[in-house]
């Protein structure tokens, strides 16, 4: 099958997965996101260590450029959360989950808009949280505070 005729028929996905220059993926770059926050008792990712952690799905994620794009994090996690990039700069609260009168976990969104320069920026939370598991996913990363794909991870602005 041709390069061409493949990157047509996958389409924009396609083509970042068969290595080719992603131009459908950044022409078509969201102007709305919804990312989710998983507590370790529910949804959490699992870690080097075994266990369940609070984490933001996805954390890495691509975005429109220099237009506002408008994000909604649906937290499912009682604890407060933040995405945290001085380099953007953003400094967003994420409003808690809430008990409900059974014991059972309310998600509660918190939208926002945002306008990001091209580029990557690193961004994470700054709100301690990962109690359960002695709070690993807040430990520096490879590249900074907090675990990468955990309460840590990458904004991508094209």
């Amino acid at each position: 099958m041709k390069r061409t005729h493949a990157l047509r028929t996958l389409g924009a996905f396609g083509a970042i997965f068969a290595g080719a220059a992603p131009l459908r993926a950044i022409a078509g770059a969201p102007r709305t996101l919804t990312l989710y926050v998983y507590s370790n008792r529910n949804h959490g990712r699992v870690g080097p260590d075994h266990q369940k952690h609070d984490s933001f799905v996805p954390a890495n994620f691509t975005i429109a450029a220099n237009t506002p794009v408008k994000i909604t994090v649906v937290n499912e996690c009682v604890a407060p959360h933040s995405i945290t990039c001085a380099a953007i700069p953003i400094d967003q609260e994420i409003t808690p989950a809430r008990y409900g009168k059974n014991g059972t976990i309310i998600p509660v969104a918190t939208t926002f808009t945002v306008t990001v320069r091209p580029g990557t920026y690193r961004w994470y939370c700054k709100e301690p949280c990962d109690m359960a598991a002695n709070m690993w996913s807040m430990t520096p990363g490879d590249t900074g505070r907090g675990q990468e794909g955990f309460m840590a991870g990458h904004i991508t602005a094209v």
